[in-house]
């Protein structure tokens, strides 16, 4: 799942906030942005087609496959530019303007239209990927059932719309209250409208993506029961374990939810079909992990905890600095791409040590076993390798599979009870708590920067 679906919304955040850098020689030539955000995109996805179809055609010569992760390294660089390029296009072009001077000011009409290009480019790149797909998965696990716009999709939507639709539903919101019918009634009415509105969001987005996305429950059998287990013995609260028709060769699993009552754990199909029970078992504890460990409320603490204090660090040089919402920014987005993914991949790696502390048997001498290591260790490689991720593949928020396991074998022999990486992520919370009201007091204390 991709975060830069939220840079996006971000961007249009700070150009709705008048914080925008539009150049005058873009803004009198609507059709030069218009360019500027539509050529990209159309050049990459006619590249991704020759590319791929180049690969298909190496197999069906000579059975060479090497080609195609080349080939793969080079899409994730495309995906990568076009983001550049639509954050370009939205906070220095003024594209947002362009689109609202055709389609008028709408709730996320607008802010639809202008990240179209990227949307379309995304799921166009999947349907070129597909072949290649097919090589790969043929080698492996039949998805002949599989079309090619139903593999797109379930790409798209991996990528892109586990992350955007709810960013897009809280911005959505925001809009609403922006409204002069909703002004009418008053500031207080409209910051209590997107408080309950934003509950709302969160506490409807499963249910939404459920439909959304053709969420199935897993049928009854003793698959389904050991899965149940897992959560039973942890005392998590699920609604339900989903499938996910993807509709190609994807392995993944995911938690969607805050509250036991509207709380799923999403298991792609191809996952479940394809691993042992074991394995599959191991990925249900990582996941279980998170909703135990309140990972992901932490995790938006953590955003928090930097944002403030940025901003206790930049204000008593406001008056030095000519363009200070720019460095704030700047260094806000550096600050959080280090410390954010650094705190996520010590969650990830916490989520692995208790899927090996759950496989582990308790009685013998209640510490973490060679075999539960080594079953979430083949997990991980067996999920690399089906999704065909070199085990080095270096992820901001996971690290890499090789990384992991490592980590792994540290922790063989270690207590159930006492790991390292629990007391690690302990001191990590502890400094989140202590960053945020720390800077919370300086900024009301000095009574200036967001909480004036």
């Amino acid at each position: 799942m991709s975060p830069f679906s939220l840079l996006l919304i971000a961007a249009i955040l700070l150009v709705d906030g008048g914080y925008g850098l539009a150049l005058s020689w873009a803004t009198p030539e609507p059709w030069l942005v218009f360019v500027m955000a539509f050529a990209p995109a159309v050049v990459v996805v006619l590249l991704s087609w020759v590319a791929c179809r180049m690969v298909r055609e190496c197999f069906v010569r000579d059975g060479d496959t090497t080609s195609a992760r080349r080939v793969a390294s080079g899409c994730r660089l495309f995906r990568y530019l076009l983001i550049l390029n639509m954050l370009f296009v939205i906070l220095v072009m003024d594209w947002l303007s362009v689109v609202r001077g055709v389609a008028g000011d709408q709730i996320l009409l607008d802010e639809l239209i202008a990240i179209s290009p990227l949307l379309v480019a995304s799921l166009l790149m999947a349907r070129c990927w597909y072949p290649v797909d097919q090589i790969m998965s043929n080698r492996t696990v039949s998805t002949l059932r599989n079309g090619p716009w139903r593999f797109a999709w379930g790409q798209f939507c991996m990528e892109q719309l586990l992350v955007l639709v709810p960013a897009l539903l809280v911005f959505g919101v925001l809009e609403l209250t922006q409204t002069t019918v909703v002004q009418a009634w008053g500031d207080v009415f409209g910051q209590s409208l997107l408080v309950l509105g934003v509950i709302l969001v969160f506490v409807s987005t499963p249910l939404i993506m459920r439909l959304f996305l053709s969420w199935k429950p897993m049928a009854s059998g003793e698959l389904r029961d050991r899965l149940h287990s897992v959560c039973r013995r942890h005392r998590v609260r699920i609604r339900e374990i989903l499938l996910w028709p993807t509709g190609g060769l994807i392995l993944n699993a995911a938690v969607i939810g805050l509250t036991g009552r509207l709380r799923y754990i999403v298991l792609t199909e191809t996952l479940v079909d394809t691993l042992p029970q074991e394995y599959t078992e191991a990925v249900m504890a990582h996941e279980v992990a998170h909703v135990r460990h309140v990972h992901i409320p932490w995790m938006f603490a953590s955003i928090v905890a930097m944002v403030l204090m940025i901003e206790v660090v930049t204000t008593p040089f406001a008056h030095l600095l000519m363009d200070d919402v720019w460095i704030q920014l700047g260094l806000m987005l550096v600050t959080i791409g280090i410390g954010f993914g650094w705190i996520s991949r010590r969650f990830e790696q916490q989520a692995d040590a208790f899927a090996a502390v759950h496989l582990s048997d308790s009685s013998e001498n209640d510490v973490v076993t060679l075999h539960s290591v080594t079953t979430v260790m083949n997990s991980l490689y067996s999920i690399a390798s089906l999704n065909g991720a070199p085990a080095n593949r270096y992820s901001w928020r996971h690290g890499s599979t090789a990384w992991r396991c490592r980590n792994l074998e540290q922790i063989i022999g270690c207590s159930l009870s006492s790991l390292p990486v629990d007391r690690l992520v302990s001191r990590i919370k502890l400094a989140i708590v202590l960053v945020g009201l720390i800077s919370i007091l300086i900024l009301v204390s000095s009574s200036t920067g967001v909480l004036a």
